[in-house]
């Protein structure tokens, strides 16, 4: 749709229509864009709700009061708002954290995509507006020249809020503190909590061994890799394109994840034994 309309315009700089016609194509293919950007956004938000379940799921597994009890409050918050708390809660846990560092991030990039796409766009509109201008002023059409002037002003005045939206939309990009550097330092584990690491065996009602269900990355499927915290589809790819991997950490040697994105995922996967070859 995109495309088709871009071309229309186009094909308008070389023969220039009403005033009319140019708008009604200008306004489609701007709300194509707008409307894709809603999609991406509402995407994005089933994807941190999705972390969120996870989180809860895993948390409600082990018995972790503390991660539970967050996970829930935060998701029946977010369910309600559709929007992250201004800035980062000191006591939040850091897999929440971890979450709305990459919802903000990814809704940034999508942000940007958005006004650049406009802007693109409306550049040509302005381009086929001057165009079409001049003919009318060559032929005498004063009363329509007007009107395409004063719509030629409006399309300056746009991509200057565009320009100046995209500059911004950068510089957040830079400065937006990544939420799992805002969190406070983890307290040690006191008597009747979980230990700080899942993976740990613990003993069911037989006194069998037995070990947290955590998502194991050698057989997770691309969707439920991409609701952990701060993976998106590439990353995702990357991950099965290196298994099998014969234990957790080994998910460093992934292009992306370093000891920060691994110390933000390792409390929720594992590497089952019977996986790993």
């Amino acid at each position: 749709m995109y495309a088709w309309i871009a071309s229309s315009l186009y094909a308008l700089l070389a023969h220039p229509q009403e005033l009319r016609e140019l708008k009604t194509i200008y306004e489609r293919n701007r709300a194509d864009i707008e409307n894709a950007y809603s999609k991406a956004i509402n995407q994005e938000q089933t994807h941190y709700a999705g972390a969120l379940e996870i989180l809860k799921n895993l948390a409600i597994e082990r018995k972790d009061l503390k991660q539970s009890s967050a996970a829930i409050a935060e998701l029946d918050r977010f369910n309600k708002t559709k929007t992250l708390p201004p800035v980062p809660v000191p006591d939040q846990i850091p897999p929440i954290n971890a979450a709305q560092s990459a919802y903000v991030q990814k809704s940034l990039q999508h942000e940007l995509a958005c006004a650049e796409k406009l802007g693109n766009l409306t550049a040509k509109y302005w381009e086929a507006l001057t165009k079409l201008k001049k003919e009318m002023d060559k032929t005498g059409q004063t009363n329509e020249a007007n009107s395409v002037s004063l719509e030629c002003d409006n399309a300056v005045a746009l991509l200057k809020r565009l320009k100046d939206q995209s500059a911004a939309i950068k510089e957040s990009q830079s400065k937006e503190p990544l939420r799992t550097e805002a969190k406070k330092p983890l307290q040690p584990s006191t008597p009747g909590t979980t230990k700080p690491y899942p993976d740990s065996k613990t003993q069911n009602s037989k006194g069998d061994d037995t070990r947290t269900r955590l998502l194991d990355i050698n057989s997770a499927s691309k969707e439920d890799l991409i609701r952990l915290p701060g993976i998106g589809e590439k990353m995702a790819d990357r991950i099965i394109a290196a298994r099998p991997f014969r234990d957790k950490h080994d998910l460093t040697t992934v292009s992306g994840i370093g000891e920060k994105k691994f110390n933000d995922l390792k409390d929720l996967i594992q590497v089952d034994p019977k996986r790993r070859e």
